[in-house]
């Protein structure tokens, strides 16, 4: 009974014909332990099919025309911000630090770039403590 190795035996991936040293070595271990009588167990991880399908309506995305144009903030939300942001003596970098946003963030909202969203306004109505104007609801 001491002749048994309890010793686990781990091998990845295929062995390539031109192989490194690193392959070499797999090889070699895997060779001992089948030719001392070991058991050797082949473990092989299922790798996500990449050719998939595509999707059913990828057809009607592909010969779609029309293009979608992201709604930005109003012209009276960028003013509001501007001028609460002024009336606080803050500036841009300053509220961004308020929010916990990069300062471009705050720059794109006032330049009318940025698409709005409801968490990065919730920040700034909070740091200037004021309501801005949303857009309006569909």
């Amino acid at each position: 009974m001491e002749s048994q190795s309890w010793d686990y035996v781990v091998l990845k991936g295929k062995p390539k014909a031109a192989s490194g040293p690193s392959d070499k070595k797999a090889e070699n271990v895997l060779r001992r332990a089948m030719q001392s009588g070991e058991s050797v167990e082949s473990i092989s991880k299922s790798k996500k099919n990449t050719n998939a399908p595509a999707p059913s309506n990828i057809r009607k995305l592909i010969e779609a025309d029309d293009e979608y144009v992201a709604e930005t903030v109003s012209f009276e939300f960028r003013q509001a911000l501007q001028r609460a942001r002024q009336e606080k003596n803050l500036t841009q970098e300053k509220l961004a630090q308020m929010c916990n946003v990069k300062q471009t963030v705050v720059q794109d909202y006032e330049s009318g770039r940025a698409v709005p969203n409801p968490i990065i306004i919730n920040a700034l109505e909070r740091a200037l403590n004021t309501r801005l104007p949303r857009g309006k609801k569909k």
